[in-house]
């Protein structure tokens, strides 16, 4: 049975293939024997492979240049891994890094706002219009970062979650009330690749089966997750699923799968540093997926960029608990309030805030026991005044060495 390729074609390394049969007149998913049926396209042949056959069998993979990268990804996770549980609170003591991640994956988008702006925004500072935009993107996307935790923790990641962490990616915005949270139906040509030409994106029911395939194997256990990450990462790029937000969701959904596989303890190795760092590179290798040939150079890139990121975490992991550590002998030595252990984790979760949302503190003693140990910290050097207070306005306050850890690279 002769069959014509479409415009929709879509490669990857493995063995499933979803293909038009004249005869039945659906797609079917073909794996050995077993099939899947879907809505009828009449014409088209889909190619959609997850990249392993169960055997630890990639195709036109090189393995001699992949091996060597592998161990040492795993050697420095080990590393970062070491790090992360040496940390009493880690809740606490790794949060400033969803923030830092969001800001770099929302630098990656070309949205502008630093650490430090989105830090002041929640301590209530005000902004004009243009800066206080992207600004709200970054505090969004750090959101959706926190709320792909808990989606960790709790169970596998579907579809549904996806769309659920896209809904809060791009909460409260107007003009995407309907691209947030929605699948895109109809098919798409993408103009971007000037060198390869035009990419045509495959119709919604292409689509959901793609989709189904790549989710079953996300949430697979697999041999070497390390390089199922990579194809799994640049799958979700060429499928683009979302009319927007996909390199975020992508990014986002990395430390997710590290975290399934039980390679980490907490979701918290973030990438974007690393595709921010050499954009240009990530993106001509990402335009050239398609071909089973192509695989070995993005697996590569992909690879040694997770090895420097491994390095870059682990050492900012390190300086936080160092940090952590050195600023609770500190307060202690300062003040025997019982208000000195939420101020820690305060300082940690929040850097920059107002004398008034720390008095607001359920657990919060006297107005005046709480501006006299804020007092004691601002002397001693662990605190920094941001912006006076004036009338109704209270005084803004910074942990200013844990914003010049987040802010060294």
């Amino acid at each position: 049975m002769k069959q014509r390729e479409s415009q929709y074609s879509l490669y990857f390394p493995g063995r499933y293939i979803l293909s038009h049969c004249r005869f039945c007149q659906v797609f079917c998913v073909k794996e050995n024997t077993k099939k899947l049926y879907t809505k009828a396209i009449s014409g088209f042949l889909v190619f959609v492979h997850p990249h392993y056959d169960g055997n630890l069998t990639a195709k036109g993979i090189d393995w001699f240049r992949i091996v060597p990268l592998i161990g040492r990804l795993h050697r420095e996770t080990a590393l970062f891994e070491s790090e992360v549980r040496s940390i009493e609170n880690p809740d606490v003591v790794l949060h400033p890094l969803a923030l830092l991640e969001a800001s770099a994956s929302c630098a990656i988008e070309g949205i502008q706002a630093t650490l430090a702006e989105a830090l002041e925004f929640e301590a209530g500072r005000s902004f004009q219009k243009e800066p206080l935009t992207a600004i709200r993107r970054v505090v969004r996307c750090r959101d959706a970062i926190l709320l792909s935790h808990k989606k960790a923790e709790s169970g596998s990641i579907s579809r549904n979650v996806i769309r659920e962490l896209h809904r809060a990616l791009f909460a409260k915005m107007k003009r995407y009330k309907k691209e947030r949270g929605v699948f895109r139906q109809g098919s798409r040509e993408l103009k971007q690749y000037p060198d390869i030409g035009p990419r045509r994106l495959p119709p919604w029911p292409v689509l959901k089966n793609q989709l189904r395939i790549w989710e079953t194997v996300f949430n697979r256990d697999h041999v070497e997750a390390f390089v199922q990450l990579c194809v799994l990462h640049g799958q979700f790029e060429m499928l683009h699923p979302f009319a927007m937000g996909n390199g975020g969701i992508a990014r986002m959904l990395a430390p997710v799968f590290l975290f399934r596989q039980g390679l980490i303890s907490a979701p918290v190795f973030y990438i974007s540093d690393w595709i921010l760092s050499c954009r240009d590179e990530y993106a001509k290798h990402l335009k050239k997926l398609g071909p089973v040939a192509s695989w070995t150079p993005w697996i590569e890139l992909f690879l040694t960029g997770l090895i420097a990121q491994a390095r870059r975490n682990t050492d900012r992991v390190h300086k936080l608990r160092r940090l952590y550590e050195d600023t609770k002998l500190r307060i202690h030595d300062l003040s025997r309030s019982n208000i000195r252990g939420t101020i820690l984790d305060r300082l940690f979760c929040r850097p920059v805030f107002s004398t008034s949302q720390l008095i607001a503190l359920p657990e919060a003693p006297s107005k005046p026991a709480v501006l006299e140990l804020l007092w004691k910290l601002e002397s001693d050097g662990i605190l920094s005044v941001v912006q006076e207070g004036s009338g109704r306005r209270p005084t803004m306050l910074a942990f200013s060495p844990l914003i010049d850890i987040l802010e060294a690279d």
